[in-house]
């Protein structure tokens, strides 16, 4: 699914793709995508793979044995980095879009501080940011309600959906009546030395149906 999103997305904002596969989500061994990629006469700017947390640190490790060391990409499945493990020193040069940098010193004040509460009221680090996603939602819901001055169902969606740069722990959220897909910051992770840094933050100027 969010393969297909994103080379939806990404052919409509004018790339290219020179070659798509897929692969079994249980699997191990990807030595069969990896010939294909070798195959190809010029290797791309960059590998996107959409994976889960158990095997983005597989799949990774073997692009980089068999040689393939340009910038890997994904998405918020690499968010847990517990993979790390699994790359080593192959997991440098990957980039994911997610939505906060979760650590304690390195991610925006807000997320810091959230961070940092987290782990007094739960005794351990959050997990990664769907722990702040899910704060924010709680949070989201609470000011919808309170600008609806209650809980009838049709004054809270009302007040979600003219939602106005949101203050969130996770970047400022906007919605629009049209579209119950928030207009919200993006945050680009960039593994180096085997850590989570951020590489930037941006808010997409379109944000296209799911």
């Amino acid at each position: 699914m969010l393969g297909g999103y994103f080379k939806a997305h990404f052919t409509e904002a004018g790339g290219t793709i020179v070659l798509e596969d897929q692969y079994d989500d249980k699997a191990t061994d990807f030595s069969a995508q990896i010939a294909k990629v070798k195959a190809l006469a010029t290797q791309p700017d960059f590998y996107y793979i959409a994976a889960m947390p158990y095997n983005v640190g597989t799949v990774v490790k073997q692009f980089r044995d068999a040689g393939l060391t340009g910038p890997i990409v994904g998405g918020d499945g690499y968010d847990d980095p517990s993979w790390i493990a699994a790359a080593g020193a192959a997991s440098d040069n990957v980039f994911f879009s997610t939505h906060a940098l979760n650590s304690p010193d390195k991610g925006t004040e807000a997320y810091k501080k959230f961070y940092s509460a987290y782990k007094a009221e739960y005794g351990h680090d959050p997990e990664n940011a769907f722990a702040g996603l899910g704060y924010d939602a709680v949070y989201l819901l609470a000011d919808a309600i309170t600008r609806a001055g209650g809980t009838d169902p049709a004054a809270i969606k009302q007040a979600l959906e003219t939602t106005q740069k949101f203050p969130g722990i996770t970047g400022s959220i906007t919605f629009a009546p049209e579209s119950h897909v928030p207009q919200k910051g993006v945050t680009i992770i960039a593994l180096k030395g085997g850590q989570y840094t951020l590489g930037a933050e941006v808010v997409p100027e379109k944000v296209p149906a799911p």
